[in-house]
């Protein structure tokens, strides 16, 4: 089963919470949050 490095998110409770939490740590994935409102602030902007 492939599992990922790394998940990026916005910080909405569904998935900034304890299970979420639990699963990262069992599976050693690095969790990063930003804020939903600002792409450029996770590198997800477009060069449009």
């Amino acid at each position: 089963v492939w599992v990922p490095d790394d998940i990026m998110s916005n910080n909405e409770t569904h998935f900034k919470n304890e299970r979420m939490h639990d699963v990262s740590l069992k599976f050693r994935i690095k969790h990063n949050f930003s804020a939903p409102c600002y792409p450029q602030e996770n590198n997800q902007q477009s060069n449009e």
